[in-house]
């Protein structure tokens, strides 16, 4: 499984960003998640309480329809997600021009 998203990394273009977001396990509270970076595949957070290795979240970003991810890997306080449905690649575009590296940081509140 690790090589499979080894290779993922390498096909798709990966956008540094800096997106304030929520992450909630099914049951759970939802937990402030800073994206790190993001693909039409999957993203990289960091997140003060790291959900288990396969299981479930939903990941919500600033306006847009929260993601449905499996986890797969955490090192520390930094995540992993698969996406369970791809971004579409003018989504991707779109959020890295107003968030990526060099723009600003989009925020989000918990309501």
């Amino acid at each position: 499984m690790r090589d499979d998203i080894e290779s993922e990394r390498r096909r798709v273009r990966r956008a540094a960003v800096a997106i304030a977001a929520v992450c909630r396990e099914r049951g759970k509270t939802a937990i402030p998640a800073l994206i790190l970076d993001l693909t039409t595949h999957g993203s990289r957070l960091t997140i003060s309480h790291a959900p288990k290795v396969g299981s479930y979240v939903w990941l919500k970003l600033p306006q847009l329809e929260a993601r449905y991810s499996r986890v797969a890997w955490v090192k520390g306080g930094v995540v992993g997600l698969a996406f369970e449905e791809p971004l579409h690649v003018a989504v991707l575009d779109k959020i890295a021009g107003r968030c990526g590296a060099g723009g600003h940081r989009a925020s989000f509140t918990l309501s």
